[in-house]
């Protein structure tokens, strides 16, 4: 199948907005400049075992000449690169050089779609560009993750973007295989007991399925291809829209949410941006109808055996990311997600995160963070609310509680303060300067640490009173700023991203 995922966007191009103004707006300000090793002023002191990089992944490039795009999601890709070592800091700030980048800086204007804006073309462009089919998707702006040793862009299809660990362009990651192709894919992959990086993928045709895959923990060259193994398929007559999945010691997790792939909306979306060059909202919307009535399937597959069971939830309920899935002596298996009434994406319009801070906008309101007891035995499951509340971009002590019991979430708040949620007291800890926002929590442990909060969190603050942003080092277990380092310029609100010493 061909990668149609470009064929659905939405909005033509408008004039752009340049200046970087000092209130919110700055979170969806185009950061232009690129710099290099640049050692930032620490307030504070970085204890001396946090050794490595943060590294983050976001949208940075807003407009393109006269044009600006119309969905946070479009901007265009930038990695940034915090190196810890000694109590220092290095700062490094890249563009991913994709497809989409180089199109857009060679025209020097909107050249080819995006999530949520249609590049701005003639009729007889659109009929041709229709005729060819779609040229390849690259604007990696979700996350950034390890995989096989490889430093890696990711987004929403298979196109997957490396880059040396001092931000260096590799290029797209070459699959040795002869896996079947498929348009969507996730930026949440896991990686596994034994090291390898596991990544599902839905494949679109006669026979619709799911794909998981792994590669190899052992460590490729930069550049050298990787081999993909298949090691589950899972049937589906309409796939779900699933931003993230999850896994447990026994199982595969995918809860297969009410937004499913509807093949008439696809086509007359296509029709319609051929025709008329307008598309639906965003591209998910152009593929997706959100049926609540369908209710939510819990789909789990096992490791070993490949065998599935499916467990329906009534309730229409949504989620972008999953958090945790654990197995208790019953066999059964908690999931812990970030959830919502429905879906949001459309709500992450620039002219609307300019206005509001998005986990503040009424679209991302009714959210909570739950847990699904599913009891695979009776075919029951439970519902318990863990958090009443947003706790978005949500991370946990992934390297050592990733599908074991565990104790603490951390994540983004209503306010945009760093939060930190106790699951089995309720407490709640926070931190967050006063007119600021952060970025996505990560937490590092301490390499000697037992405890599970022993370690840091690394976020990246923005405060638009100086136009800056700053790396800030909180203690995990109080949530307290133990030191601060402020970068030349401001950085815009990122999504996800990872802590690697390569």
């Amino acid at each position: 199948l061909k990668l149609f995922l470009l064929d659905l966007f939405c909005h033509p191009a408008l004039p752009a907005m340049t200046a970087v103004p000092n209130d919110l707006r700055m979170l969806s300000t185009s950061l232009k400049s690129e710099l290099q090793d640049v050692k930032l002023p620490v307030k504070g002191e970085i204890p001396a075992w946090v050794d490595g990089s943060l590294y983050r992944n976001g949208p940075a490039l807003f407009e393109i000449g006269e044009d600006h795009f119309q969905h946070w999601f479009d901007g265009q890709a930038m990695l940034h690169r915090f190196h810890v070592q000694g109590g220092a800091v290095q700062y490094t700030n890249k563009f991913l050089q994709s497809h989409n980048y180089k199109a857009h800086m060679q025209a020097g204007k909107i050249a080819v779609d995006e999530f949520g804006t249609v590049a701005p073309s003639s009729i007889f462009s659109r009929l041709s560009a229709a005729w060819s089919g779609p040229s390849p998707y690259e604007n990696n702006n979700v996350s950034v993750k390890v995989m096989s040793g490889k430093l890696v862009a990711l987004s929403e299809t298979p196109k997957v973007l490396e880059v040396d660990p001092a931000l260096g362009p590799v290029g797209p990651v070459v699959w040795s295989d002869k896996l079947r192709a498929s348009p969507l894919s996730t930026a949440h992959p896991h990686t596994m007991e034994d090291g390898r990086f596991l990544n599902y993928e839905t494949v679109l045709g006669k026979d619709c399925f799911y794909r998981l895959y792994t590669t190899p923990a052992e460590a490729a060259g930069v550049g050298a291809p990787l081999e993909r193994t298949e090691v589950a398929r899972i049937p589906s007559v309409r796939p779900a829209y699933m931003h993230s999945f999850g896994l447990s010691t026994s199982y595969y997790i995918l809860v297969e949410f009410p937004w499913l792939f509807q093949l008439s909306k696809f086509v007359s979306g296509q029709a319609s941006k051929t025709i008329f060059g307008s598309a639906p909202e965003t591209v998910i919307d152009g593929m997706y109808s959100w049926e609540p009535g369908q209710g939510t399937w819990f789909t789990l597959c096992h490791r070993e055996t490949g065998a599935l069971r499916r467990v329906r939830l009534a309730e229409g309920i949504f989620a972008y990311h999953h958090v945790n899935a654990v197995e208790d002596e019953q066999g059964r298996v908690s999931i812990d997600m970030m959830c919502y009434p429905d879906p949001r994406y459309n709500a992450l319009t620039l002219e609307k995160v300019r206005s509001t801070f998005f986990t503040q906008l009424p679209e991302f309101q009714g959210g909570q963070l739950r847990r699904y007891i599913v009891d695979l035995e009776k075919e029951t499951i439970e519902t318990k609310v863990l958090f009443d509340g947003v706790c978005e971009l949500p991370t946990i002590d992934y390297t050592r509680r990733n599908t074991k019991p565990y104790q603490f979430v951390y994540g983004l708040g209503y306010d945009g303060q760093a939060l930190r949620v106790d699951l089995h007291s309720g407490e709640t800890k926070e931190w967050k300067q006063p007119g600021c926002w952060c970025g996505e929590p990560i937490f590092v442990p301490r390499p000697e640490g037992e405890e599970e909060d022993d370690g840091v969190v690394l976020t990246v603050v923005s405060d638009p009173s100086t136009g800056r942003s700053s790396l800030a080092v909180l203690n995990a277990a109080t949530m307290e700023q133990v030191a601060l380092a402020e970068t030349p310029h401001h950085i815009p609100m990122g999504l996800h991203g990872t802590f690697a010493r390569l």
